[in-house]
């Protein structure tokens, strides 16, 4: 991949392709644009950088205007929160995850809103906009796609999304300074003193941080279900390391898609999903490291991979 491609936001991908066919990346424009992020704001919820629709297939890009001068400057700063890279490659993943969708009928508008209000009736717990994603998507389904998509993108960027690197890294130095304990101070519900001298939090925290907030309010916070994303995340990991693709893994969970959503695929003794662990029994070889190595394995890698990006951003900088 060219410097340009990479880094000029006015030469996007026009579709990717997956089992189910290609799937369209379309920018909207500002008019559509303005009424999806209105939509967003009412749900008092972050406006996506993008976004997979899977009924039609396609991937809705709500673009900040960035030139790329500003682009080649927030990667270079460590800062990939307004660049849309990391969110559509996040929103790629979803796409190879889910099969192809037939458009709804009129019958079938009718009886997927019964069913919506028939959940919502009988958890009185659960806020109407919760039953409804519980019925398009369970707490599992939600667990295993959205635990797989944050690994991919955090590969990418360090799971960098509000606080910059270098801010993060001069935080810490002023605290060490001021003699504050870096256990005692939290970014994104994390100690700083788990953050990385480069300025990046574990994946593992990101991601079960991250991955809670698609469950019902009520579920946030349970630990029987952040166990969960903590065993997906590891068991996703340890099939990635073993030397399956992002691409295999989406597919092993569009396969298994309505064993998953129908809460069939986790285990209770092993605490585990059974899907994932026969892939990986089936793909192992050699003898396997343990999860702290893995974790660490990981996130050495994750950094690597960003300072590179972020050395060429500067290159970039210097020659302009």
């Amino acid at each position: 991949m060219s410097e340009e491609v990479l880094f000029n936001p006015d030469l996007p991908l026009a579709s990717i392709d997956t089992e189910e066919g290609l799937v369209e990346i379309k920018k909207l424009g500002r008019m559509r644009r303005a009424v999806y992020n209105t939509f967003y704001r009412l749900l008092k919820v972050p406006e996506p950088l993008a976004m997979f629709l899977p009924r039609p297939r396609k991937i809705h890009v709500n673009n900040s205007e960035l030139d790329s001068f500003s682009t080649i400057v927030a990667v270079a700063k460590g800062n990939f929160s307004s660049i849309v890279g990391g969110s559509l490659v996040h929103e790629a993943a979803h796409a190879h995850q889910n099969p192809k969708l037939k458009p709804l009928n009129s019958e079938g508008e009718r009886k997927t809103s019964e069913r919506m209000w028939q959940s919502y009736h009988e958890n009185p717990d659960l806020r109407f906009t919760e039953a409804i994603a519980l019925k398009l998507r369970s707490r599992d389904l939600a667990i295993l796609q959205e635990t797989q998509a944050y690994i991919l993108e955090y590969s990418l960027t360090g799971g960098s999304d509000i606080y910059p690197a270098d801010a993060v890294v001069e935080l810490k130095k002023n605290s060490v300074k001021d003699g504050i304990d870096l256990g005692e101070v939290t970014l994104l519900g994390i100690p700083l003193s788990r953050y990385s001298e480069n300025g990046y939090a574990p994946m593992l925290d990101r991601i079960v941080n991250n991955v809670s907030t698609y469950l019902p309010k009520m579920d946030q916070g349970k630990k029987g279900y952040l166990n969960r994303i903590d065993s997906a995340a590891l068991q996703i990991m340890r099939l990635l390391d073993q030397g399956m693709s992002h691409r295999e893994i989406a597919d092993l969970m569009r396969r298994n898609r309505e064993s998953i959503h129908a809460a069939n695929e986790w285990d209770y003794t092993s605490k585990k999903y059974k899907f994932l662990e026969e892939a990986v029994e089936d793909h192992a070889g050699q003898e396997q490291i343990d999860e702290d190595s893995l974790l660490k394995k990981f996130d050495e890698q994750k950094e690597q991979r960003v300072m590179r990006m972020r050395a060429i951003a500067m290159e970039e900088l210097a020659r302009k």
